[in-house]
């Protein structure tokens, strides 16, 4: 058979992908391959389809039990010809396998690292005589890359002794010093090099250097209103963000692994569920996100390494369409990443001033070795800490004491790691589907076989070592990947520290003449901070951004422009200056004030700059802090210029213009400004009318004033006609208009009116906060259980609360409170006379709780 038969027959294809072709070619002429393609390129084909055309068998080395079962399974859908062998087989079906080999059935085995060390094993495959090894996730072989698995060192001994020549290694991203590590340790000789795949022609990459960030962030995201995640270096600024974004009425969320995990999966939920549009969040947001139609990515401070920066800016524009990419950049950024990258790699000094607090800490005097364990406690930190040691810097340093023969870990922690997985089965199943990392997957899967259902209900004792052995990992690479769980809400997990208890196993000496293994801590310092100094150089290229991207990953494309990027435009990508969301600010300052402004007032109010409490309750007070003085004079001059403000002896007020302005900050033509009355509730609701004009004026690829003039909007906002005549009733509205955006204006009224409707209420009733809160979660269609957490009270708390709402607010939708067919279930009996509460319990079975019940009753009475 030829290449493109198998890729028909087996795989449903008519034609490679780019590169494809010419990767089995390469292999198939016997030509040692590695071949760097990143992920949903389609390199599993590569590395298939010649194992298919060999005459014997081909070995796939993979540490990823879960992406062999899929792999084997979609393989075998038109004939049996894949198989694996780890540690998920007994001895029985391995052996099963193999025999399926020697007849020539099984054309494909996927083994895992820790099967090539055992002898014995060894000789059967040799004698099986495979035609080719290869080696995906080929990354994980170098100490350079990320995800360094020992057990990977192993392969070439393995290679060797089978006598195999055709080897060939794939992986996602590799750059120069690992693809060097990768062939050096594999042996290669006179490899042919493959990087292909690394652009993403539908995303556009923008630099913005700028020390007024929060500023610049309000304008690019008040260009849409499309889902969008903003990446910040540390938890603070994620919240700081949030808070200025939502002070400026933007609906954002913040996402940090300081959050509880119930919490963290929930805010996950809701973004990928579009209830949620933008969120701030650290490097932990991300793992198993596949939301496929984020629109914008925006970096607020510069990531340390451009393969993070890809990473994360992969996250856009899944579905192919075009997408915006902004890297907020000041010379802090680079401060932030230099520290992190001190605190990973500890000085000398450092780890002298480590090495003599411990031993000061339990009066270890010198030439001495005490035989009690040494606890790494609160005194010992607050020791560290006055010489300026963080608890990171601490953790680096007791590595390196250790590598270096001082100290030894307390041994005989495995036993105490403890985990819980936060989803029940089904949806844990359902959502690492969609995983992107697959080790984690695997990871996931192992503890569900090896803990059954204690995991997933009060929590199980985690055996790292058994996972390590699995995994051909450390115990601490285990512990980072349930760490990434953890981050991502997925799991609860708590491990012993890792320094929780040290024993000193040498005589105490003078700091000065420790003999400290400090090369490696300083090539991962150097390696670092290479990394960092290429992720600067992309900051302030003049060539294309993109090509700069690809000639980093090792792909070279000859005369490369994206025809997207800031520098292929030769422009900026949208008007940075400061006066557009100044001129805003000072429009909305005054119209808060309702009388003329000081132009000093006004400067106070926007600065911070004033104890007096009146004018502490702006909305913009503290808005501007970073702006200077003749900024500010140069957006008020522009605004009288045009018309917008007016000033008289030293006071500063809205003109007309300027009332329309506030209204409609894009210009769009308006005169009459709209009633004061209820003035910030038809603004929101013009808005929203706008957004729908919008997308019809997109739709029929006609102007946003011939769908609808903003005039008509304005009355609409301010009249809410909730039916077809109410709405034909309104002064120039007519039957063209109706026909385009008719059917949408009335659902937004109506959903606009019901969602302000609780908020009066509540209000006139001066009902506490919490149910409210409650409110919005229903709204948002969250389960009974989910309120309960989130709320932090009783499920029968919260059932008592929703009955109140329900009192006030009949047409509250509680689908959601409900599991499918419980709602049906219980109405059902209802109808049928059955209104008892105890008698209703008994008609459903024990399935259904009193408070769900108490809940329908609720409902259909009022109903």
């Amino acid at each position: 058979m030829q290449p493109q038969q198998i890729l028909k027959k087996y795989f449903g294809y008519t034609s490679f992908r780019p590169g494809q072709e010419e990767i089995i070619s390469a292999i198939v002429d016997h030509q040692n391959v590695l071949a760097v393609l990143p992920t949903g390129s389609g390199k599993s084909i590569c590395y298939q389809v010649p194992a298919l055309l060999s005459e014997t068998f081909s070995i796939v080395i993979s540490p990823l039990i879960a992406l062999m079962k899929d792999q084997v399974d979609s393989l075998n859908k038109q004939q049996t010809v894949a198989a694996f062998i780890n540690s998920s087989l007994d001895f029985r079906e391995a052996e099963k396998v193999l025999n399926n080999i020697a007849s020539g059935s099984i054309k494909i085995l996927y083994l895992s690292p820790e099967k090539l060390s055992a002898q014995n094993f060894a000789e059967r495959i040799k004698a099986l005589n495979p035609s080719y090894v290869f080696v995906d996730e080929a990354h994980c072989i170098s100490e350079w890359g990320h995800n360094f698995r020992p057990g990977y060192r192993k392969i070439k001994q393995f290679i060797d002794f089978i006598g195999t020549k055709n080897v060939s290694a794939f992986t996602a991203t590799a750059t120069d010093d690992v693809r060097k590590d990768i062939i050096e340790q594999l042996g290669m000789v006179n490899p042919k090099v493959f990087v292909k795949g690394f652009e993403r022609t539908n995303l556009k990459l923008n630099i913005i250097q700028t020390s007024n960030k929060k500023e610049k962030l309000l304008e690019i995201i008040k260009k849409n209103n499309e889902p969008k995640i903003i990446y910040t270096a540390t938890r603070k600024n994620t919240e700081d963000v949030a808070d200025y974004l939502r002070a400026n009425r933007i609906d954002a969320v913040y996402y940090h692994a300081g959050l509880a995990a119930e919490l963290r999966r929930m805010i996950q939920d809701d973004f990928l569920s579009g209830r949620v549009k933008t969120i701030i969040a650290t490097n932990a947001f991300g793992m198993g996100i596949d939301k496929r139609d984020i629109r914008t990515i925006i970096h607020y401070n510069m990531p340390g390494t451009i393969e993070n920066y890809y990473q994360e800016i992969g996250r856009a524009g899944r579905d192919g369409l075009d997408s915006e990419i902004f890297l907020l950049y000041e010379k802090k950024d680079e401060l932030i990443q230099q520290f992190f990258i001190e605190n990973s790699n500890p000085t000398r000094l450092q780890i002298e001033g480590v090495y003599n607090a411990l031993c000061d800490r339990y009066n270890v005097a010198l030439g001495t070795t005490p035989v009690n364990e040494l606890n790494i406690d609160k005194e010992l930190l607050d020791l560290a800490g006055t010489k300026k040691i963080s608890a990171g810097i601490m953790d680096s340093a007791i590595k390196i004491l250790e590598e270096s023969g001082y100290i030894k870990r307390k041994s005989g922690n495995g036993n105490k790691h403890f985990g819980k997985f936060l989803l029940e089965p089904k949806r844990l199943n359902a959502y690492i589907k969609n995983f992107v990392d697959n080790e984690l997957k695997d990871l996931i899967i192992l503890l569900a076989r090896e803990h059954g259902a204690q995991i997933f209900t009060s929590g199980s004792y985690l055996n790292l070592a058994k996972a390590s052995q699995a995994f051909g990992s450390s115990i601490e690479e285990i512990s980072d990947m349930l760490f990434e769980l953890t981050k991502s809400g997925i799991m609860e997990y708590a491990k012993p520290s890792l320094t929780s208890a040290v024993f000193l196993i040498r005589q105490r000496v003078k700091a000065e003449y420790l003999q400290l293994n400090m090369s490696r801590s300083e090539e991962l310092k150097k390696h670092a901070q290479h990394k960092l100094d290429k992720m600067i150089g992309f900051v302030f290229t003049t060539d294309c951004r993109f090509n700069y991207i690809l000639n980093y990953f090792g792909q070279l494309e000859e005369n490369y422009h994206c025809g997207k990027c800031d520098n292929c435009l030769g422009e900026q990508p949208l008007n940075v200056s400061t006066g557009s969301y100044l001129e805003e600010i000072i429009l909305r300052t005054i119209h808060e004030s309702r009388f003329p402004l000081r132009t000093k007032t006004l400067l106070q109010i926007l600065t911070g700059k004033t104890k007096i409490d009146s004018m502490r309750k702006f909305s913009t007070f503290g808005t501007c802090t970073h702006f200077k003085k003749d900024e500010f004079e140069s957006a008020i001059n522009s605004l009288i210029k045009n018309e917008l403000i007016l000033e008289s002896n030293g006071t500063i007020d809205l003109s007309s213009n300027g009332k329309d302005a506030f209204a409609n900050h894009e210009g769009t033509g308006c005169k009459e400004p709209l009633a004061n009355s209820g003035y910030e509730r038809e603004l929101e609701l013009f808005n929203i009318l706008r957004q729908i004009r919008k997308d019809a004026a997109d739709k029929y690829n006609q102007s946003p004033n011939l769908i609808c003039p903003d005039d008509i909007l304005r009355t609409i906002a301010g009249d809410c006609p909730k039916t077809l005549t109410e709405l034909m009733q309104i002064t120039g509205f007519n039957q063209r208009m109706f026909n385009k955006i008719g059917e949408e204006v009335i659902a937004a009224v109506k959903d606009f009116e019901k969602s302000s409707e609780v908020s009066a209420l509540l209000k006139n009733k001066k009902i506490p906060e919490n149910i409210s809160f409650i409110h919005e979660l229903v709204q948002k269609k969250y389960s009974l259980q989910d309120i309960s957490t989130l709320a932090k009270l009783p499920e029968a708390v919260v059932s008592m609360q929703i009955e109140t709402i329900l009192e006030m607010i009949p047409n509250l939708e509680i689908d959601s409170l409900f599991e499918k067919n419980e709602l049906k279930i219980i109405y059902k009996k209802i109808d049928e006379g059955i209104t008892g509460i105890k008698e209703l319990k008994e008609a459903v079975g024990n399935s259904i709780s009193y408070n769900k019940l108490r809940i329908a009753l609720t409902k259909k009475r009022i109903s």
